[in-house]
């Protein structure tokens, strides 16, 4: 049987098991982890764009009444 082994930090041995077809299958945490700091990254662009256009609005209005 084949399989992918990694050595952890606390010296233990983590093995991977193989696909029939002798390929080592993904790990989806990876992944998971990797779409979920895609949607933080958006989430916090959309959060600056949000604060830019609150400012404007308010430096207009500071300006337009003053």
């Amino acid at each position: 049987m084949v399989s992918d082994s990694v050595q952890k930090l606390d010296g233990t041995i983590e093995e991977d098991a193989a696909n029939v077809d002798g390929s080592v299958p993904k790990r989806p945490h990876l992944e998971e982890k990797a779409n979920g700091l895609g949607i933080f990254l958006v989430f916090l662009f959309l959060l600056e764009l949000t604060l830019v256009a609150v400012y404007i609005v308010l430096v207009s209005c500071i300006v337009i009444f003053v």
